[in-house]
C-alpha cells in the first residue's frame, strides 16, 4: 500500500510542479523527494518510517508556508496537500502514530496562520476548523476499521480453533471406533477363553472318575504282585505314579477354575507362589523355561489365595511368552517392615519405553498376534490393589522385565501357612523346575 501511495504522491508532486510557472522551490519539491525516500524505505521493510516520511512530505509545504509571509505556493495547492496528507496518513500510519502526526500538523498550521499577518483571521479559523473536522472524521473511520478488523480477526481465530477442535474430535472418534473394534474382537476372544476354561474344568472333572479307578486298580495290582512278581509290581507302581500325577493336574485345574466369591484367609506368600509354579509347570516346560524360587523371608498375609495365585500365574505365563527360545525366571519373596513383597523377573528383552506406561491398561497387549487378550496385567493389578497393595513394573528395556508385588500387614513365618487352602503345593524354597 505504501509503495503505491508513494508513486501517487510523486506523480501528484510532478503535476503540481508542472502546473505552477517558474521554479517550484524546495517546498514544492518536498512531495517528490518524500515519495522517493518513502519508496526506498518501503523496499527495506521500514513500513512505518516510509508512511511517516510520505505524510510529512505532503504537509511540509503548507505548514512551513503558514509561517512565511511570502507565498511559495497557491492557497489551493497548499490546502490540497494538507488534505492529501491527512487522508493519506489514515492508510499508511498506525492509528496512534496517525493521531499524533495529525494533531501536530493541525496545531502548527493553526499557530502559523494565526500569527501570519498576510492571512486573515477568519481564513485561519476556517482552515484550522476544516482540518480538525477532517482529522476527527478520518480518525473515527480509521478506529472503526481497526475495530472491525480486530473483530474479523477474532472471528477467524475462533473459527480456526473450532476447526482444530472439530478435527481433534474427528480423530478421537476415529480412534474410538478402532478401539471399539479391537475391544469387540478381544471380548470375543476372552469369551472363547472363558468357554475353554469351563470345558477344561468339565473335562478335568470327568477324568477324575476313571483316574480314581486307575489309581485303585494300579495300587491293588501292585500290592498283589509284590510277592509273586516284583518286576510287574514295579510296572504297576509306575502306572500308579503316573496316575497320581494326572490326578494332581486335574485337581489343580478344578481348584483354580472354581467359581466362588472372594474368601479372605491367612496364607503365606510362599504357598501362593508354590501354587502358581505348580499350575504353570507344563506351559513353562513347553516354553523351555526354568523357574528359580528364592524365599528370603516368608510372610503370612490376609487375602484370597485363588485371586493371589492368579496374579502370579499371569506374571509367570507372561515371563514365559517373552522368551520364545527359553530362558530363566526368578521369583523372590521377602518381607520389609510388614510389607510382604515378591518379584518376578524373566530373562527376556524387557518392556519397551513406549509401552511401559500402558501395559496395565485393560485390553492393551503386545501379543495380539499370539492371542493375548490384554487383561492379565490389568486384572492382576486390580487384584493386588483390592488387597491394599500395589503391582508395579520396576525395570524398562534394555533391562529384563521385573514386576514387584507388595502386600500390606505381612507377618514373618518360618514355614508356609496353608490355612484356608484346599489345593496341594510344596514350599518353593530355592529350587529349579526343568
Amino acid at each position: 500500500m505504501t509503495d503505491w501511495a508513494a508513486a501517487a504522491v510523486g506523480l501528484a508532486g510532478v503535476g503540481a510542479a508542472l502546473a505552477s510557472p517558474g521554479d517550484p522551490g524546495l517546498l514544492g519539491m518536498a512531495p517528490i523527494l518524500a515519495s522517493v525516500v518513502a519508496w526506498s524505505a518501503h523496499r527495506v521493510r521500514w513500513i512505518s518510517v516510509a508512511g511517516l516520511v510520505l505524510v510529512m512530505g505532503c504537509v511540509a509545504g503548507p505548514v512551513v508556508g503558514a509561517f512565511t509571509t511570502v507565498a511559495e505556493q497557491s492557497v489551493v495547492v497548499e490546502l490540497m496537500w494538507l488534505v492529501v496528507g491527512v487522508l493519506l496518513g489514515a492508510f499508511v500510519l498506525p492509528l496512534r502514530l496517525y493521531a499524533g502526526v495529525v494533531v501536530a500538523v493541525v496545531l502548527l498550521e493553526a499557530v502559523g496562520t494565526v500569527q501570519n499577518p498576510e492571512i486573515p483571521l477568519l481564513s485561519s479559523l476556517n482552515v484550522t476548523g476544516f482540518l480538525t473536522v477532517l482529522a476527527v472524521l478520518v480518525g473515527l473511520g480509521l478506529r472503526e476499521v481497526e475495530q472491525h478488523d480486530a473483530r474479523a480477526l477474532e472471528r477467524q481465530r475462533a473459527l480456526e480453533r473450532a476447526l482444530l477442535e472439530a478435527q481433534q474430535r474427528a480423530l478421537d472418534l476415529e480412534q474410538m471406533k478402532v478401539s471399539l473394534r479391537e475391544t469387540r474382537s478381544q471380548l470375543v476372544h476372552v469369551g472363547r477363553l472363558a468357554t475353554l476354561g469351563e470345558v477344561a474344568a468339565e473335562v478335568a472333572h470327568e477324568l477324575n472318575n476313571p483316574l480314581t479307578t486307575v489309581l485303585m486298580s494300579a495300587e491293588a495290582l501292585r500290592d498283589e504282585l509284590q510277592a509273586t512278581d516284583p518286576e510287574l509290581a514295579g510296572v504297576a507302581d509306575d502306572v500308579l505314579t503316573a496316575a497320581r500325577v494326572c490326578a494332581g493336574v486335574t485337581n489343580r485345574v478344578l481348584w483354580f477354575g472354581r467359581q466362588r466369591g472372594p474368601e479372605v484367609a491367612s496364607v503365606s506368600v510362599s504357598t501362593v507362589v508354590a501354587h502358581a509354579v505348580a499350575i504353570t509347570r507344563a506351559p513353562l516346560r513347553k516354553a523351555r523355561c526354568t523357574v528359580s524360587v528364592d524365599i528370603e523371608q516368608d510372610a503370612v498375609i490376609m487375602g484370597d489365595v485363588i485371586q493371589l495365585t492368579q496374579v502370579f500365574v499371569n506374571l509367570l505365563v507372561n515371563a514365559g511368552t517373552v522368551m520364545p527360545r527359553g530362558g530363566q525366571v526368578w521369583v523372590r519373596v521377602g518381607l520389609d517392615d510388614r510389607i510382604a513383597w515378591a518379584t518376578v523377573q524373566d530373562d527376556g528383552p524387557g518392556v519397551a519405553l513406549e509401552v511401559a506406561d500402558r501395559i496395565f491398561e485393560p485390553f492393551f497387549s503386545t501379543r495380539t498376534a499370539d492371542g493375548g487378550s490384554g487383561l492379565g496385567l490389568a486384572i492382576s493389578r486390580a487384584v493386588i490393589e483390592t488387597h491394599g497393595g500395589r503391582l508395579v513394573l520396576e525395570t524398562r528395556a534394555p533391562q529384563p522385565a521385573r514386576f514387584r508385588v507388595e502386600l500390606p500387614d505381612g507377618v514373618a513365618v518360618d514355614a508356609p501357612s496353608a490355612s484356608g487352602v484346599d489345593a496341594p503345593g510344596p514350599r518353593p524354597a530355592r529350587r529349579g523346575l526343568p
